[in-house]
C-alpha cells in the first residue's frame, strides 16, 4: 500500500508486542504469518506491505499505528489563516 501523508515510523504490534519490519523479506512464502510486513518509509518509495492469513493463532489481534512524531515532540509550523 503506498501512503503520502508523512510518518515518521508505522508500528504494527500484537498482544502489546513490536512485530520487526522486514519480516516479510527475510522468510519464506510457506514461513509467512499474519503481522509479517515490510515498511519502505524513504521519501521516494513510502510502502508497506504487510500479511494476513490464519497461520498463527496468537497473532488474532493486530494494530497498524502511524507515527507522526517517534520522540512524542514535533514542532509543528504555524498555520497562518
Amino acid at each position: 500500500m503506498n501512503f503520502t501523508e508523512t510518518r515518521e515510523a508505522i508500528n504494527f504490534t500484537s498482544s502489546g508486542k513490536q512485530l520487526h519490519n522486514t519480516t516479510l523479506w527475510e522468510k519464506m512464502t510457506t514461513e509467512l504469518e499474519s503481522g509479517d510486513n515490510i515498511v519502505l518509509n524513504d521519501t521516494e518509495t513510502r510502502e508497506f506491505e504487510f500479511v494476513l492469513n490464519g497461520r498463527n493463532s496468537a497473532k488474532s489481534n493486530i494494530r497498524m499505528q502511524g507515527l507522526r512524531c517517534i520522540s512524542g515532540f514535533c514542532p509543528l509550523d504555524e498555520v497562518i489563516e
